[in-house]
C-alpha cells in the first residue's frame, strides 16, 4: 500500500495529528494548560517529555491525567515523588530522601536529586504513518517557530494547517513568479 502524504487526508485528520504531536512535544507550562484546558487532551499530554513536571501541575489536573501514562513517563518519575503525593492513583513506591535532610521520603515539590529510570528513558513512539511530519513539527518546536502565540491561535481557531491548505483560496496576487523554481521536488517536503 502506498502511503498518502498528510495533506491528502481530510483537514480534520491533519488537525488531529498536529494536536497529538503538539501534546507530546510542546513544553507546556501550567499557565498554558489553564489557558487551553478545553482544547487539551490530557491523556496524550500525560506522555509529554517536555513539560517541566511538578506536583503543582499534577495536582491541578488530578482528575484529568492518564495515571498509567504519568507513572511511566520518565520525566514525571525522575522529578516528582508521585509515589508519596499520589499513592492512591499510582503503583509506584515513594522515593527516599537523598539530600542532607535524610527524611524517610522526599516531600518536596521536585526531588532534590533526580531519580532517573533509564529503562523508561527511551524515545517516544512516532506515528509510523506520519514520521516525517512528526519530525518536522518537532523541529519547528525546537527552533521556536511554534511558540505560545502560534499554539494559542491554533487551539482557538484551528488555523495553522487551514491557512496553509487554503492558500490558493485567499486569491492573493502572485508576485515575482520568476523566482519560483519549476524543478520543485515534492519528495523534499517532509509531509
Amino acid at each position: 500500500m502506498i502511503q498518502k502524504n498528510l495533506n491528502e487526508y481530510p483537514l480534520e485528520y491533519q488537525s488531529q495529528i498536529l494536536k497529538e504531536i503538539l501534546f507530546l512535544e510542546f513544553p507546556f507550562e501550567l499557565q498554558d494548560m489553564i489557558d487551553y484546558e478545553s482544547n487539551i487532551d490530557f491523556k496524550v499530554l500525560s506522555k509529554n517529555h517536555q513539560v517541566h513536571w511538578s506536583i503543582e501541575i499534577l495536582e491541578h489536573y488530578r482528575n484529568k491525567w492518564d495515571w498509567n501514562a504519568i507513572q511511566t513517563n520518565p520525566f514525571v518519575y525522575s522529578y516528582c515523588n508521585i509515589g508519596l503525593f499520589f499513592k492512591e492513583l499510582v503503583n509506584v513506591k515513594p522515593i527516599k530522601c537523598r539530600c542532607k535532610l535524610r527524611l524517610e521520603y522526599c516531600n518536596k515539590d521536585q526531588l532534590c536529586t533526580p531519580n532517573y529510570n533509564y529503562i523508561l528513558l527511551r524515545p517516544t513512539n512516532i506515528n509510523p504513518l506520519h514520521e516525517k511530519f512528526t519530525n518536522w513539527v518537532k523541529f519547528l518546536i525546537e527552533e521556536k517557530f511554534f511558540n505560545k502565540t502560534s499554539i494559542g491561535i491554533f487551539f482557538l481557531y484551528d488555523t495553522v494547517i487551514d491557512d496553509v491548505n487554503n492558500y490558493d483560496e485567499l486569491q492573493l496576487p502572485a508576485e515575482k513568479n520568476d523566482y519560483v523554481d519549476n524543478d520543485f521536488d515534492e519528495d523534499e517536503v517532509p509531509f
